[in-house]
């Protein structure tokens, strides 16, 4: 049965909500039907959904779905303080008493209206995502059937990283999943979001759908990491902004190695005088993958800084672009803006297009892009074997050697490691799911 409003009145049925939840979820399922797939004329030729239609994909099943003992086994995560999903169930998770005696809360939406409701009611009120920002957003915000909230009081600074872990099913449905960092005053937190497959043979079709919101008050800082594997035939939607306020830093670190399509949004909004934010973007696209990668700054404050640095690599047919907007508002006066956008082709029916743009409306700025798109070069193969190295260990170390400006930014030196274990498993092909590995070791 394809999506409607009904289906959107239905998981705010089972999920118990009130009206005003109700509301807004009636009022983003309209805009979901009347927005075009892509609002930009300028990006219209490079989106590509073919073969994909949202409706078809069903959201309500995976709420009430069963899960058996063997499942929950193979997802058990070993310490810290986290959050294991699958598909739109919590099935595990954990905070620590004395982050819990410090304010912090580490849980579902519904929770964290009961124990915050004015806080949460005004986040949500916020609209960080607005449904109308685009189609998916919208279909987001009308369908979502799993959504949870990281909130660090003022002053409170967590040195451990939070985690989620997302498992996603391999049947015909929908998971659709939203994400809230809120940092008080002064805070400091860190979260990292995994994303897998419970298999690396699907049956059918999946969808995926994410927005994450990080809101970081006064002098805050969010370190956001996100790794994204999903197997082959699951499509991918995400849209995700930061908004930070006076003197408060933001850094987004997220790999994406895979689904079937991807349509990924990064926005970054620095309200604040002295607010900065920090992306980097790692791809590895192979067989007939399809990336769509949008990343955009708004500098509205004066003093503020931003740089995005988005590098990926594609063999086969797999296909991304890149697409950067630096927009410096005029009350912006000294923003330092920079966008970086760079690809390496492995063979020549892999495609990549980087569109980087900017929009300045005041003057005493800076504000600068690069990017480029080429074949790997054959003269440094042919010198690295010609002092004894494999071609094909060769060509790994020139593909390393490449994300590297990339993957040297990234803070966590767990998800830097793990980033690159992706990237070398990618390189030779080997395609076991975490989940499948778990199950194999219990």
């Amino acid at each position: 049965m394809p999506v409607s409003v009904a289906t959107a009145k239905e998981i705010s049925r089972l999920c118990d909500e009130p009206s005003w939840l109700l509301e807004a979820r009636v009022q983003a399922s309209d805009l979901f039907d009347n927005l075009p797939v892509e609002k930009s004329s300028l990006y219209t030729r490079q989106t590509d959904l073919r073969g994909t239609n949202l409706i078809d994909f069903d959201p309500v099943g995976v709420i009430s779905e069963h899960l058996n003992e063997s499942e929950l086994q193979s997802t058990r995560t070993a310490s810290g303080n986290y959050i294991t999903n699958l598909n739109a169930k919590v099935i595990e998770q954990h905070l620590s008493q004395e982050l819990i005696n410090k304010g912090v809360f580490f849980g579902d939406l519904y929770s964290s209206l009961e124990q915050q409701p004015d806080l949460i009611k005004s986040v949500l009120a916020d609209k960080a995502i607005a449904p109308d920002d685009d189609k998916f957003a919208a279909y987001n915000q009308a369908f979502y059937n799993s959504a949870l909230v990281l909130y660090v009081p003022r002053g409170v600074v967590v040195d451990e990283p939070f985690r989620i872990r997302h498992f996603i099913g391999d049947s015909a449905a929908a998971v659709v999943s939203r994400i809230f960092v809120i940092a008080e005053q002064e805070s400091q937190v860190t979260l990292l979001l995994e994303e897998y497959s419970k298999s690396s043979t699907p049956i059918s079709n999946s969808l995926y759908s994410n927005s994450v919101e990080l809101h970081a008050g006064d002098g805050a800082r969010i370190c956001f990491q996100e790794l994204q594997n999903a197997d082959e035939k699951t499509v991918i939607l995400t849209n995700k902004r930061c908004r930070c306020s006076r003197d408060s830093h933001v850094s987004w670190t997220i790999g994406y190695m895979g689904g079937a399509y991807t349509k990924s949004r990064v926005d970054s909004d620095l309200l604040g005088e002295g607010s900065t934010s920090e992306e980097v973007e790692v791809v590895f696209g192979t067989g007939e993958q399809k990336f769509d990668l949008n990343s955009n700054v708004t500098h509205i404050a004066p003093h503020t800084k931003s740089e995005i640095i988005s590098r990926g690599v594609l063999r086969d047919t797999a296909k991304t672009v890149f697409k950067g907007m630096l927009r410096i508002g005029k009350d912006a006066r000294g923003a330092d803006s920079f966008l970086a956008e760079h690809a390496m082709l492995l063979n020549p029916q892999a495609r990549a297009d980087s569109i980087p743009a900017l929009e300045i409306a005041t003057n005493e700025v800076k504000a600068a892009h690069s990017a480029s798109v080429a074949q790997i070069e054959e003269e440094p193969i042919f010198y690295l074997m010609s002092r004894g190295i494999p071609e094909k260990v060769a060509k790994k170390l020139i593909i390393l050697a490449f994300l590297e400006p990339a993957v040297q930014r990234i803070p966590v030196e767990e998800v830097k490691a793990t980033l690159i274990d992706l990237v070398e498993t990618k390189w030779t092909g080997i395609a076991n799911s975490i989940l499948e590995e778990n199950t194999r070791t219990k």
